[in-house]
């Protein structure tokens, strides 16, 4: 009779980006950001959902002005 060997996995190595950078902030599970765009974006507005406010309005008023043209 032959003895079966066991056979050892190869630990699961997870690609991407990390759940969570620094200890206590973690990702929004819809948008997902770099720290250096966190960075960037943290820097000049209180908050995402400002950011996001900010950068409508300005696109907004870019399609008006190209209507206009």
């Amino acid at each position: 009779m032959v003895k079966k060997k066991k056979i050892e996995g190869k630990p699961i190595i997870k690609r991407g980006r990390p759940p969570v950078w620094g200890p206590e902030k973690k990702y929004n599970k819809t948008i997902r950001l770099s720290e250096s765009q966190e960075i960037k974006i943290y820097s000049n507005f209180p908050t995402l959902q400002a950011y996001f406010e900010h950068t409508y309005v300005k696109f907004i008023e870019d399609l008006k002005k190209k209507k206009v043209a």
